[in-house]
């Protein structure tokens, strides 16, 4: 009876630990594809969050004037003043700051297809300069954070890795739930551990609260795939 009941339980063992060494290849797999990608993701996001921090500084000269006091011209005008400058073009956008100091910006759609931004200083008229869109800094990084710059080759891999980052968290999470109530190792990392435990359980448990923003940062994503 003993025998048997042991055989029982072992085989219980076994099975117990195959399914959690299933479960740790698939969260291991699907983060080995999905954490570079998503490294990515985080970075650009957070540059494209300051674009309008960071390309004053870049494009300054086009972008910065000097507030004169003077009573700035009005939209029509200005227009006027930048569709003089691309041949060919039509009037696509038009983007008058409140801000004293920044140029008005209007962009026009090119018959090669490409996008230019003309730059206007309110108070004068005068044309500071032109920017092809595609150039920019900015559309570069947004073109990297949709689609690793590689068109729509990139734009699915990134779409597949926001879908497996929902196994990796599930995985995780799988792999974390605890056997029986307690804090330390489930909701607290243990302190105390040295070594491969002590970033086990750091791992463990900083994934487990990083989880319901991570989905939110996936599923917010989502909507603006293509596929």
């Amino acid at each position: 009876m003993d025998t048997t009941l042991t055989q029982a339980a072992t085989a219980s063992n076994d099975e117990a630990f195959a399914q959690r060494r299933t479960l740790w290849h698939w969260h291991f797999y699907a983060g080995l594809f999905v954490m570079p990608l998503l490294v990515v993701l985080a970075i650009t996001g957070t540059l494209y969050c300051f674009q309008s921090q960071i390309e004053p500084l870049l494009y300054g000269s086009r972008m910065i004037v000097a507030d004169t006091g003077a009573p700035r011209l009005s939209s029509d005008a200005l227009l006027a003043r930048a569709a003089a400058e691309p041949r060919d073009a039509v009037a696509t956008l038009a983007q008058v700051e409140t801000d004293r100091t920044r140029s008005a910006e209007f962009v026009f759609r090119l018959s090669s297809g490409d996008s230019e931004s003309v730059y206007v200083n309110p108070y004068t008229g005068a044309v500071l300069g032109m920017l092809n869109v595609e150039h920019r800094l900015m559309k570069q990084i947004r073109n990297l954070h949709r689609g690793l710059m590689l068109g729509k080759t990139g734009e699915l891999v990134m779409e597949l890795a926001d879908c497996w980052t929902f196994v990796m968290i599930g995985t995780g999470i799988a792999l974390w739930w605890p056997g029986k109530t307690r804090a330390g190792g489930v909701w607290l990392p243990r302190l105390s551990l040295t070594g491969r435990a002590w970033w086990r359980d750091m791992h463990k448990v900083g994934g487990v609260w990083l989880a319901i923003g991570a989905i939110f940062f996936v599923l917010s994503g989502l909507p603006w795939s293509g596929s």
